[in-house]
């Protein structure tokens, strides 16, 4: 989790909208969280957002029972959370 939160405060540095694409993560804990939270963080203060795409039912179960699902813009496919972003400026 602390090499996962690191690259990603270091992508949003010049990247502020990242896509997180979970479909291969089958389990997540605090520490996940902890690392989606301060990417999310980082992001916003880097004038982006963070998404998070394609979660396994377990890993959304966990998002959910932790309220980060709606903090964290949680999308079926990359599509969606790319255009989630609204359109390029």
């Amino acid at each position: 989790a602390d090499d996962v939160k690191g690259y990603l405060s270091y992508l949003a540095a010049d990247h502020p909208n990242l896509v997180v694409d979970l479909h291969r993560i089958h389990f997540l804990d605090s520490a996940g969280c902890g690392a989606l939270v301060h990417a999310h963080r980082r992001c916003q203060e880097a004038g982006g957002d963070l998404r998070v795409c394609r979660a396994s039912e377990p890993v959304k179960t966990v998002l959910g029972l932790a309220r980060l699902a709606r903090l964290l813009h949680l999308h079926d496919t990359r599509e969606e959370a790319v255009a989630g972003f609204g359109p390029a400026s």
